[in-house]
């Protein structure tokens, strides 16, 4: 059984528990049995942001299977070395939905200069200010390293506004009730 499941921080709403907002379901989840796991990063940023670099030749379309996002691509050589999806405003505000860079093209400043140029587009669209989610892989080193990415976006003023949980009821019987007193 699950509590608060987590399938993809790339639907339109939040599975998860924002933990640091409701730390008494947090805690009451965990008493009751519940193994939970942190699995996102929640950000947001106020916009304009800047100081960021623009990529250069940057095409815009829509999103396949995104409904009312843009995609924005780079491209060198004839190949797509970065790309990122952003989602169109709602009351201000812009949700990045990925940004991505070829393993290749890294190291570059490209993912920064995409950055830059995914957030200009959200501001053109309106946004006041992006949110974006980061799963939080805790393995540094290991092939979902997300180090690189939330230094990218920390350094780009991106603030942690909380950590998103899914929780799974451990196999066994229930832990005895506790009395309150």
């Amino acid at each position: 059984m699950d509590a608060f499941p987590f399938a993809t921080a790339l639907t339109q709403g939040i599975e998860g528990l924002p933990v640091g907002r409701r730390p008494q379901t947090h805690a009451a989840l965990e008493r009751a049995g519940y193994a939970g796991e942190r699995l996102w990063r929640y950000m947001r940023a106020p916009l304009p942001r800047p100081g960021l670099p623009r990529a250069e030749g940057v095409s815009v379309g829509p999103a396949p299977d995104r409904g009312a996002s843009q995609r924005l691509e780079v491209a060198r050589g004839g190949r797509s070395v970065a790309e990122a999806v952003i989602g169109h405003p709602v009351q201000g505000i812009g949700v990045l939905w990925w940004i991505e860079v070829d393993e290749e093209a890294r190291g570059r400043g490209n993912g920064r200069a995409l950055l830059g140029s995914a957030l200009e587009a959200l501001r053109g669209l309106g946004a006041t200010q992006a949110v974006l989610y980061v799963d939080d892989d805790e393995t540094p080193g290991g092939e979902r390293d997300r180090t690189a990415t939330n230094r990218l976006h920390e350094s780009a003023g991106f603030e942690e506004v909380d950590h998103l949980w899914c929780y799974t009821l451990a196999p066994g019987p229930p832990p005895p009730a506790r009395e309150r007193s």
